[in-house]
């Protein structure tokens, strides 16, 4: 990743947002993405945002899925992850991309702590700039 993750957490939260047209319904699922992802880890975070497409906020879901793998791509010590083939696959996306999350981060705690505070850090900068778009 570029030299300055907090600048990438950054441009990808703002992705987020600014490719959202419900911003009230965006600032939920990134409250309830959080949550999940603070108190269960990276890989119920996928989940989870994978279980929400097929209802109202299943284009979010996508969107924040998205924007959390994006974030993956150039990390010292975290294998390559596809986000081309994630956005252009759509039938076996899920289950490829947690098959990259169990065989590459699910055994390497470094590599999984690191992703869960990048995440974090994505998710929280999207819903302070979802509440400012509120208002």
């Amino acid at each position: 990743m570029a030299d300055n993750l907090d600048l990438k957490c950054a441009e990808l939260s703002s992705k987020i947002i600014s490719e959202t047209k419900d911003k009230k319904l965006a600032e939920n699922v990134i409250t309830k993405t959080l949550g999940v992802l603070e108190s269960n880890g990276v890989y119920a975070c996928l989940l989870y945002l994978f279980s929400r497409k097929r209802n109202k906020e299943g284009e979010i879901a996508v969107k924040i899925a998205e924007k959390i793998l994006e974030a993956l791509a150039g990390v010292d010590g975290i294998p390559a992850f596809d986000i081309n083939e994630f956005k252009a696959n759509i039938k076996d996306r899920d289950k490829k991309t947690l098959h990259y999350i169990r065989k590459n981060l699910c055994n390497n705690i470094d590599s999984l702590l690191l992703v869960k505070k990048i995440w974090e850090q994505i998710l929280i900068y999207a819903r302070y700039e979802a509440k400012a778009e509120l208002f």
